[in-house]
């Protein structure tokens, strides 16, 4: 089982999706972030697959694999299968993702990288899910209740939303919505 992030003490290596086709989502993701007015501000939480975690103090040694990795890659394929809600401490809304051949190659490269310099904060890779957040109490003023996190599931989970989109960035963030806080470092696949 992987343990949750530690938001004070992790940065995150995430897969940046692009934003073509991806406007069902978004319009979801908005929808809902309204309704149960979830957000301050005008940030919503940028769409991202995250890939692994590392420490703060590892960024330096991270962005090193990362300008060789990314040199190596074309971007990856991916795919949206359906919704999924985790009920963790912090609940949120996901969607889940296919693992597609390219997602799966270019994960295993970073973690088996990272790993090696003893860099990933993640036991039991093998256990982690490629998903997208689309709702999330980690950042948000409100928390949702049970009975209102449990209907917002019931009306999307398992919801067969198949989308198609490709991603060609890598960036390592810190966890917060803020654009000009949150990207640590960019990287391009090329």
């Amino acid at each position: 089982m992987i343990k949750p992030a530690s938001l004070s003490e992790e940065l995150f290596i995430v897969l940046v999706p692009n934003k073509e086709n991806l406007t069902p989502i978004l319009n979801i993701q908005q929808a809902i972030a309204n309704h149960f007015d979830l957000y301050k501000g005008e940030f919503y939480p940028e769409l991202h697959i995250t890939l692994n975690r590392i420490s703060k103090e590892a960024s330096q040694q991270a962005e090193q694999i990362l300008t060789t990795v990314c040199s190596r890659n074309e971007p990856i394929k991916i795919i949206i299968d359906s919704f999924k809600c985790y009920n963790l401490s912090n609940k949120f809304l996901a969607l889940k993702l296919n693992t597609t051949t390219s997602l799966s190659k270019l994960a295993t490269k970073i973690h088996h990288n990272l790993k090696e310099e003893d860099l990933s904060t993640i036991e039991n890779y093998s256990d982690w899910e490629f998903h997208i957040t689309i709702a999330s109490t980690n950042f948000s003023g409100k928390k949702l209740s049970e009975d209102e996190f449990t209907d917002l599931c019931r009306s999307l989970d398992g919801l067969p939303k198949k989308i198609t989109t490709t991603a060609d960035k890598i960036e390592i963030w810190r966890p917060t919505l803020d654009p000009d806080e949150k990207v640590v470092a960019s990287f391009n696949l090329s």
